[in-house]
């Protein structure tokens, strides 16, 4: 039968006889042709910057919300996030962006329903195995610590292992007021 031969074709063409293999192509249409005894598997991915993403609601409904009305630097401040799923789902992320004049002033450990939490300095994660249809609010205590104008980037939810069920709010403005 011979080598296993992988011809990639699109804006650029490759002809791949040694595996595994990674590399960058140009965007566009990409067609696969693969000749071999044993099966091959081939993950294709693309990245863009979206400046002003539109809310999706298809899957999941998400919106956060600020516990008070007004930010004040040096004041505590819980960042509520509401989430209605609209169907049965099993291993979702909670993705929870961080206003830039905010940092963490705590970091709770997994809530009921939660099966974990992740805290980097932009964004928590709030892992779940699995989220009926309904309602769910889930809280991180912020402290806002620099007056300014900031932008909160769009809280999104989406099912970890099938990420084109989704579900993202859009982007909002924050307003942290001086002492």
């Amino acid at each position: 039968v011979g080598n296993p031969v992988l011809d990639v074709n699109g804006a650029d063409t490759k002809h791949i006889t040694q595996f595994p293999q990674t590399m960058k192509l140009a965007g566009g249409l990409l067609q696969f042709s693969y000749r071999g005894a044993t099966p091959a598997y081939v993950s294709a991915w693309q990245e863009r910057w979206v400046a002003q993403p539109a809310p999706v609601d298809k899957d999941f409904k998400v919106t956060t919300a600020f516990s008070a009305a007004h930010l004040t630097a040096g004041k505590p401040v819980d960042l509520k996030v509401q989430v209605e799923v609209l169907r049965d789902a099993e291993y979702v992320m909670v993705e929870v962006p961080i206003p830039s004049g905010c940092m963490y002033e705590s970091k709770p450990q997994a809530g009921v329903g939660e099966s974990h939490r992740e805290y980097a300095y932009e964004k928590a994660n709030i892992y779940c195995k699995q989220l009926k249809r309904g309602h769910y609010t889930f809280t991180i205590p912020l402290l806002a610590r620099f007056a300014g104008n900031y932008t909160l980037n769009p809280a999104l939810v989406e099912c970890m292992y099938f990420p084109t069920i989704f579900g993202r709010e859009g982007q909002k403005r924050v307003v942290i007021g001086r002492k």
